[in-house]
């Protein structure tokens, strides 16, 4: 995976009032996930209500047409299922009035990648499928996880 400039909040994130926050969560990378991503990890994680799955429709890569699906993790919409939200948008549970609650090391990359610019952020991680892309090699993983999350999870809500 290419690197990806990661960018600290302005004041311009104050002004727009976590526009792109209020309309699809940015993804969560697997260098993001506590302890590295293992199946128990992500699984642990989706518990504590940090994130939930969502995936890309069809091959995340651009001219294959291999998957069904690319998986990857995100942070969960308010209101939105707790294991499994392929949803297109809703509003991250981190926003707060005051801007995001989680301390910006702790952020998802794809957060972190959003370049505050005098109109609008520009994210250079990309879009679902470049979050889906970054989760390929581990389409195993997430599977597996999924499998024990729903299992285990249903609709529970977060620990």
């Amino acid at each position: 995976m290419a690197d990806i400039p990661l960018f600290q909040p302005t004041p311009k994130c104050s002004e727009c009032q976590g526009k792109c926050c209020k309309t699809l969560p940015g993804s969560w990378y697997p260098q993001d996930i506590p302890g590295g991503p293992t199946v128990e990890n992500v699984v642990a994680f989706v518990r504590s209500g940090r994130a939930c799955f969502d995936w890309w429709e069809g091959d995340p890569r651009k001219g294959h047409d291999e998957l069904e699906r690319g998986l990857f993790l995100r942070p969960r919409t308010v209101g939105g299922p707790f294991v499994i939200d392929p949803s297109w948008g809703g509003t991250c549970v981190y926003l707060q009035s005051f801007g995001c609650s989680l301390q910006w090391d702790e952020r998802p990359t794809g957060c972190r990648a959003l370049e505050p610019i005098e109109k609008e952020c520009v994210n250079h991680a990309g879009d679902k499928s470049s979050d889906a892309v970054a989760w390929l090699t581990l389409g195993t993983l997430l599977e597996d996880a999924i499998a024990i999350c729903e299992e285990e999870l249903c609709d529970a809500q977060p620990a």
